[in-house]
């Protein structure tokens, strides 16, 4: 749509949509290792999965790559932010849950602490919960340089920032302890979930406003935990499908304690959820963090 002389100050421009044409193909190797693993492990056949390649997105694809890099990425410092506060209400717990687990990272965190003997990690996404429960795909991936940015055309002080790889460190997940099956990938519906009274600890992340009806979230936390488990949280507000009723916090606060909870510890900070820091936009979240325990 430029004219020539136009066209002729894109040089650069031009020479970036090709380098980022052939990373997107390095990113297309890792998607599909990942579909091809699936493919196998669930015995999917060529007209079945043809049938599923109308429907998928390059969204859908996009948030696997993103959300590898956000749990997975050698860069720790955002991370630990969101994991400390979390973590340190974990400790000596013998039996924890962390619903909505994504691709695991803060799970095999939870397993690594003392005194923690399982945690069962439950995830509804299916794409996100086969790259969590597969450890001989976590290999493989381990060590792998990823490309989150690729899509992302705008906001760019430095064009190279947009092409800039990340490295991933899933060491985490390949330990000998994680390996003896400590943590456990179930896909399934959390609001399905059977077990009463048997958690020690609930560490949700991110997860409690994926609620369409938040009343159930919270009575289903504390059917899954003891006598005196302890549920700590930390995450946004941010209420999706078409969620029936969007609590504020002090609204929140409130309904926990008057269902039978004793809030302990609240804390506040913000979180930039996905992206890079070299981008000139960044979405921030202001997020809240509770821990409670189970009277």
């Amino acid at each position: 749509m430029l004219n020539k002389e136009q066209q002729n100050n894109c040089v650069q421009t031009y020479r970036r949509l090709l380098e980022n044409h052939e990373l997107q193909k390095k990113n297309s190797e890792f998607l599909e290792l990942i579909k091809d693993s699936a493919v196998e492990q669930f015995d999917i056949g060529k007209l079945e999965l043809m049938g599923k390649g109308q429907n998928t997105s390059v969204r859908a694809a996009n948030e696997i790559i993103e959300h590898l890099v956000r749990d997975w990425s050698q860069d720790e410092k955002a991370r630990k932010e969101l994991f400390e506060p979390i973590l340190k209400h974990c400790q000596n717990k013998k039996r924890v849950l962390v619903p909505g687990c994504g691709l695991g990272k803060l799970a095999y965190e939870v397993a690594a602490l003392e005194g923690v003997e399982n945690v069962d990690a439950i995830e509804f996404n299916a794409p996100m919960y086969f790259v969590a429960n597969n450890r001989q795909l976590l290999q493989v991936l381990d060590k792998s340089t990823l490309y989150p940015n690729l899509f992302k055309f705008s906001n760019w002080r430095n064009g190279a920032d947009q092409l800039e790889g990340v490295t991933l460190d899933l060491s985490a997940a390949l330990t000998p302890k994680a390996d003896a099956g400590q943590v456990e990938v179930v896909y399934q519906d959390f609001l399905k979930m059977k077990t009463e009274n048997y958690y020690d600890c609930l560490a949700s992340l991110f997860f409690i406003d994926t609620a369409q009806n938040i009343f159930e979230y919270i009575d289903q936390i504390r059917r899954q935990l003891k006598k005196g488990g302890v549920w700590v949280n930390y995450g946004p507000l941010q209420y999706g499908t078409a969620a029936y009723a969007e609590l504020s916090a002090d609204e929140l606060f409130e309904y926990i304690e008057s269902s039978g909870w004793k809030i302990v510890e609240r804390w506040t900070g913000t979180n930039r959820y996905n992206g890079s820091e070299k981008s000139m936009l960044h979405t921030a979240y202001g997020i809240i963090g509770f821990a409670c325990i189970k009277e």
